[in-house]
């Protein structure tokens, strides 16, 4: 009797039995996002650069569910053999409170159970008795979408003493990974912490770096170098940032940027869309943030508008 045939999900077969599991719910996933996703499960480290709106966030979740399906029906993947741990986690760090609390929300709607862990999320868990490190490590929890700044913590250092814990992970993920150059090297550290994780997981779980934008040369070299990745070593899939669906528009101010009111930006208001409007002083976002707030429809109060400055 001989063994199973190992499956190469980068072949013809590996494909179709990756959009076989993955089916068409929430939506069909798109051919570049099955690249990348069989690329992983073959263990490769995967670097994509893709355009925000994409599917982006797929890289990750893909992947995850896939192995899970595998974890809980072996004979899926039959006439194939595919090591999954019994419960398969996974690391995904992202850089704001918000995205990885918005990723945890999307990926429980995707059938995989995630938990975010920031600052904020300890706090309120600690004040209601609840040990959500302890939590992240029951078979309860599939995902564990962290802030870098949990990457110094002694929780976390506990998390990766974890034998048990480590040997589950599959997979660990980076989003917006261009971040580790411009925050990491000036006023957010944490960041440059993440190729610390590389480290001290081995080259096992392969990672899955993503971002919209990441320029050549010098700042890709950063990243790589972080990340301990060396060229060659990894699957690079890089997607155009072109938009041609975007359309400019301009409209010329009949008056000074210096006033308090803006009736010609009255229009934003009236179009009920998501607005995000950029300006080059906190001076001007003050008085635009003040203006729109008085507006009888204050699209602020609703997060339908939002105002920033770039610094």
């Amino acid at each position: 009797m001989t063994d199973q045939p190992l499956i190469l999900w980068c072949s013809q077969e590996g494909r179709a039995l990756a959009r076989k599991i993955l089916g068409d719910n929430p939506y069909v996933p798109h051919d570049y996002q099955i690249d990348g996703v069989v690329h992983t499960l073959d263990r490769e480290h995967l670097v994509a650069v893709t355009p925000t709106g994409s599917g982006k966030s797929g890289y990750h979740a893909m992947p995850i569910r896939i192995l899970l399906a595998i974890a809980n029906d072996p004979y899926i993947i039959s006439p194939y053999s595919y090591h999954v741990p019994k419960h398969p986690k996974a690391l995904l760090i992202y850089p704001t409170n918000a995205l990885e609390e918005q990723q945890a929300k999307n990926l429980n709607e995707f059938g995989i159970p995630a938990i975010a862990i920031n600052s904020d999320i300890l706090h309120t868990e600690h004040i209601a008795g609840h040990d959500l490190w302890k939590h992240a490590r029951s078979d309860e929890v599939v995902a564990l979408c962290l802030s870098p700044e949990q990457l110094v913590s002694k929780e976390f250092e506990q998390l990766l003493n974890d034998k048990d814990f480590v040997n589950s992970i599959c997979l660990w993920g980076v989003d917006e990974i261009h971040f580790i150059e411009s925050w990491g090297s000036m006023f957010r550290k944490a960041f440059l912490e993440i190729g610390h994780i590389h480290s001290r997981l081995g080259t096992s779980p392969p990672l899955v770096a993503t971002t919209a934008t990441l320029p050549s040369g010098e700042p890709m070299d950063f990243v790589l170098r972080f990340l301990n990745l060396r060229r060659g070593g990894f699957y690079f899939l890089h997607r155009s940032n072109a938009r041609y669906d975007i359309q400019y528009i301009f409209r010329e101010l009949q008056h000074s940027l210096t006033v308090y009111n803006f009736p010609q930006l009255y229009w934003v208001l009236e179009s009920n869309r998501k607005t995000l409007i950029f300006c080059q002083t906190i001076s001007l976002s003050f008085r635009l943030f003040a203006y729109f707030w008085h507006c009888p429809i204050s699209a602020t109060r609703d997060r339908n508008l939002f105002v920033c400055t770039i610094l």
